[in-house]
């Protein structure tokens, strides 16, 4: 969890950058070309590679992130110093969040274990969007791990209605129920 707090925080300060420039989309399109290409496992590892030296390490960020701000490729180079780089994304998920809240807009994930029709999916987005102010931006995505069930997300709330977790929950109750009658 504390990887998640500091992806938070980096977030934080760079959406505060962000608003105080005029320039929150300019900077969510940054923050997803280093998440596009700091979030390759190749990249990931020279990056974290302790024999490479720093200059290098900078000119190919340099080479790669010629297209993004000159902060954004700072911002990149920190995360390389502090060994921070595989937080780009969750960085890329939590700004876009503020950028979004900034904008009214809610943003709701939901994971299936099977595609939903569009009449599910239609059902699913008016249940959330009663449970929001203003727009609701809806992303679905199937994860057959789940096995059943839903699971939603809308900001730092999560529903797990899974039957992999329901499955899960039985087991444990199971074995606390089996401890007690030994």
């Amino acid at each position: 969890m504390p990887s998640t707090d500091s992806a938070r925080r980096y977030a934080q300060a760079v959406f505060e950058i962000a608003r105080e420039q005029g320039q929150i989309e300019r900077w969510r399109e940054d923050l997803r070309a280093l998440s596009d290409i700091l979030s390759v496992p190749e990249v990931q590892t020279f990056l974290a590679a302790p024999r490479v030296p720093l200059s290098e390490k900078r000119a190919i960020l340099e080479r790669n992130l010629s297209a993004v701000s000159p902060l954004a490729r700072n911002l990149a180079l920190l995360l390389v110093r502090r060994g921070r780089v595989e937080q780009v994304r969750d960085i890329l998920r939590f700004y876009e969040e503020l950028a979004n809240a900034e904008r009214g807009v809610t943003s709701a994930e939901v994971i299936t274990a099977v595609p939903l029709d569009p009449t599910q999916e239609a059902r699913v987005r008016q249940m959330l969007q009663r449970q929001v102010k203003g727009e609701l931006k809806l992303s679905v995505h199937v994860d057959p791990s789940i096995v059943g069930g839903i699971i939603t997300r809308v900001g730092d709330q999560v529903l797990d209605g899974s039957t992999r977790t329901r499955l899960r929950e039985m087991r444990e109750r199971l074995k606390a129920s089996a401890l007690l009658e030994v």
